[in-house]
């Protein structure tokens, strides 16, 4: 019961806002899915984006299932995919801790700090609408707790699973698996295969190489977490720092004796190594710039999740333990700024946009009237915060 509980103060504490930023499109795609011709012209604007992930058809068949109406079945799926989130942090906290009062704390870190964002991606741990990358950062953790408990197959499936919603997540999640289940011991006796597999699957990406347009350099200029070499200092300091901090999570468990903390940390700083590594070679070459729109720095979100959570079982361990007051004095204050930040960041719009309550913001309910009154296939361009 107290994980539902959390999901639902998580939700409070970062705000619910469907249709902000990309979600035009997925609630687009959805909308299609659910009726085909009330997007009778120009439906591959967004249509083409979905061919590679199941999330828009997945949502739309549970809605049509259910017989959920729409607003309220988006609402009910963002509770979901919070609530499964906060389950696979709390069963990787089961295995890396062994005190209840440090799996508790490092779950409720990362419920408070959903809205935290990660160092130079755009990105946050998870967004204020339904989005597929928070449904297979679900997966990832499941997969991940597979791996730890030696359960390969399963966590094959999951991250199969994983990658039928969002490729490019599912890609980091399972690189990090496969260093957790990397054991330096054992060579493998099949490398010169391996290399020629690799050559094999890389043989037909030749596009990569093929020179942009000026067009597609200019629309890339748009986005700055494509060029890592105009990141600020601090924005630096924000991937360096976690692996750092992450080297010493693990030597404190080792001290400890704690090998699955020691080796969850551990492996996570390979992995941030290894794929800061393979992101610089991916972005700064301009020979690779067609790359760039793979995001490879992205995998700190992964990165940023995991040190999340080892952080806050380590507070529970050594200074929150089991007494009350700490507890409170770390979480409101800690909870209050980020529901605080949240409103300085949307302050037209209510905290909840939940359905049925009617906005604040004259602006937004302005545009929802003639979104209501006019053809459902112009109302995405309508809605101001469609535009931001």
């Amino acid at each position: 019961m107290a994980l539902p509980l959390l999901a639902a103060f998580a939700m409070l504490v970062q705000g619910y806002h469907p249709g902000l930023e990309d979600d035009a499109f997925y609630l687009a795609a959805i909308k299609h899915n659910l009726n085909p011709a009330l997007f009778p012209h120009d439906a591959d604007f967004f249509r083409l984006q979905f061919q590679a992930t199941v999330f828009d058809k997945l949502i739309a068949f549970s809605l049509r299932w259910t017989h959920v109406p729409l607003e309220w079945g988006i609402l009910f799926w963002q509770w979901c995919v919070t609530f499964l989130i906060l389950w696979g942090c709390w069963r990787i906290s089961r295995r890396c801790f062994a005190e209840a009062h440090a799996q508790w704390a490092a779950v409720t870190l990362v419920a408070v700090l959903l809205s935290l964002p990660v160092s130079g991606t755009g990105l946050s741990l998870t967004d204020q609408y339904l989005h597929p990358r928070a449904l297979a950062t679900a997966a990832i953790l499941a997969a991940i707790v597979a791996v730890l408990d030696g359960q390969r197959l399963l966590a094959g499936a999951l991250l199969a699973a994983a990658f039928s919603v969002h490729a490019i997540m599912a890609a980091f999640g399972a690189s990090y698996c496969l260093f957790l289940l990397w054991n330096p011991e054992k060579r493998a006796e099949t490398e010169p295969r391996r290399t020629a597999v690799l050559a094999a699957l890389v043989f037909p990406l030749g596009w990569i190489f093929e020179p942009a347009s000026d067009a597609w350099r200019q629309a890339a200029a748009t986005r700055p977490f494509y060029f890592v070499l105009r990141w600020h200092w601090y924005e630096w300091l924000g991937v360096i720092a976690p692996l750092v901090l992450l080297w010493c999570f693990r030597a404190l468990a080792e001290r400890r004796g704690s090998a699955v903390l020691a080796r969850v940390a551990e492996r996570l700083v390979y992995f941030g190594v290894f794929q800061l590594a393979v992101a610089l070679v991916m972005l700064l070459p301009t020979r690779l710039e067609r790359l760039r729109p793979l995001e490879p720095m992205r995998f700190l979100h992964l990165v940023y999740l995991l040190f999340v959570l080892l952080s806050g079982g380590l507070l529970g361990q050594y200074v929150l333990k089991r007494h009350a007051l700490r507890w409170l004095l770390l979480f409101v204050p800690l909870g209050g700024g980020m529901f605080y930040a949240q409103r300085q960041m949307y302050p037209a719009t209510a905290h909840l946009e939940l359905p049925g309550v009617a906005s604040r913001n004259a602006w937004v309910e302005s545009f929802r009237w003639i979104s209501v009154n006019t053809p459902v296939d112009s109302q995405f361009a309508l809605d101001p915060r469609y535009m931001e």
